[in-house]
């Protein structure tokens, strides 16, 4: 349950920054241990600020602490 609590500490963090618009978890239907994070920003200067902020990268070094697979980090763009 810790990774799910960080998580969650991660987004109430997240949506007093600037330009956090939403965010969610998708866990796979069949890896239950397979998790997509979506974070909606206004734009990707916004995500690359939240992506240095202090208090964000205490917690997520606690996750990488206890997942099995690095963090992958792509910032895509709405056409």
């Amino acid at each position: 349950m810790e990774f799910f609590e960080l998580l969650n500490e991660l987004r109430s963090k997240a949506i007093s920054s600037k330009g956090y618009v939403s965010g969610e978890t998708l866990r796979a239907l069949t890896d239950r241990h397979n998790h997509i994070v979506v974070g909606t920003w206004q734009s990707a200067d916004d995500w690359k600020n939240w992506e240095k902020d202090s208090e964000r990268r205490k917690i997520q070094s606690r996750i990488d602490k206890i997942v099995t697979m690095p963090k992958k980090t792509k910032i895509y763009i709405h056409v």
